[in-house]
């Protein structure tokens, strides 16, 4: 694919992420036009006004109306648009680089049990000490902890027996064993602290507040910069660990990177949003799909828009617009993710 191709590739997948993040916005019980959306976020700094949220029609007075849609784009809509597109673009980046360090497309932090230690540190937070989980960064401290170490020994294991096959049949098997102890823990918990587990483990980009946006938004932006200087070395170890060491890779401050980066960007995802499936592993070849290439300085940007626009189709899909009602979010990213899992199950198959 030629340099233009690839910038007509990203311009284009770019301006998808936009429109879907729009539409996202739009859609809702109140149907909001885009030219409303569009002058609202260009008044964004004005005074909204002290309506309560809510999406409820009935409204007494045109000036009601107006603040009530403009509390609905403003304090409900976008911060979940955003949250939809930061931790989408974050799991499918995570996806990538997982898929290039062990070399395996079927990689992804759902599938190798990173984000089941990211659930489960988040899980201890909320079951067994619920008086923290009201704040964001104990829950997000404690996932990225869990996420960080389910990583490192999954990064060991391909250091010491030199197997994929085993790094991610221990990946699933540490994901059954982590959510049994997530259960084990439920069975000793309030009722109250069950009933907040249960909303979070749901996985929705509805619930994050405008307070965890401002830690959840630098900590992922940062994650995508420290990423994308990584370009280079991901396409050295793509081809080998002694190839890239004879490049001159600094292939041991590259595995800690990953170790790091992937942590940090699952456990913020899931310690916000609650664990979100599928993205991770399907994003990655949606976008080697759509560009047609292996370098990691095109795929990078690639993937982060892909897996945004993955998250916002799949969170407007699931709130069925018109209907009033909400399918589960990981629902509809199972439906969207399963079918390229077949197909890469597939075509290696038939390629052996």
């Amino acid at each position: 694919m030629t340099l233009n191709r690839r910038k007509t590739g990203l311009t284009l997948t770019g301006l998808l992420v936009f429109l879907l993040f729009m539409i996202n916005i739009s859609s809702g019980s109140v149907k909001i036009p885009l030219r409303d959306i569009a002058w609202i976020m260009l008044q964004r700094g004005d005074t909204a006004g002290s309506a309560v949220i809510g999406e409820d029609k009935s409204i007494p007075t045109e000036e009601d109306k107006q603040i009530r849609v403009r509390n609905i784009v403003l304090q409900i809509r976008f911060p979940r648009a955003l949250a939809a597109a930061f931790g989408g673009a974050a799991l499918a980046l995570c996806g990538l680089l997982l898929q290039t360090f062990f070399r395996n497309p079927l990689a992804g932090p759902d599938v190798l049990g990173i984000a089941s230690g990211a659930g489960l540190g988040a899980a201890v937070t909320i079951l067994a000490v619920p008086v923290l989980s009201t704040g964001g960064v104990s829950v997000l401290a404690a996932s990225i902890t869990g996420s960080l170490a389910v990583t490192a020994i999954l990064i060991s294991l391909v250091k010491k027996y030199e197997s994929m096959t085993i790094t991610l049949l221990a990946g699933l098997l540490a994901g059954y064993f982590l959510h049994s102890l997530t259960g084990i823990l439920i069975r000793f918990s309030s009722n109250q602290a069950v009933r907040s587990y249960i909303n979070w483990s749901a996985g929705s980009f509805r619930n994050i507040a405008e307070k965890d946006l401002n830690i959840f938004l630098p900590l992922l932006a940062a994650s995508f910069i420290a990423a994308f200087l990584l370009s280079k070395q991901c396409d050295l170890y793509l081809l080998g660990e002694d190839y890239a060491l004879s490049m001159g890779s600094d292939t041991k401050y590259f595995r800690y990177s990953v170790i790091l980066l992937t942590s940090v960007m699952t456990g913020a995802v899931t310690a916000l949003c609650g664990p979100v499936s599928f993205i991770g592993i399907a994003a990655p070849h949606f976008c080697r799909m759509a560009l047609k290439t292996d370098r990691h300085s095109t795929l990078i940007p690639g993937v982060i828009f892909t897996g945004a626009a993955l998250a916002l189709a799949a969170d407007t899909i699931s709130s069925l617009p018109g209907s009033g009602m909400m399918l589960p979010l990981n629902s509809v990213t199972a439906i969207i993710g399963t079918p390229v899992v077949i197909k890469v199950l597939l075509k290696g198959y038939y390629e052996r």
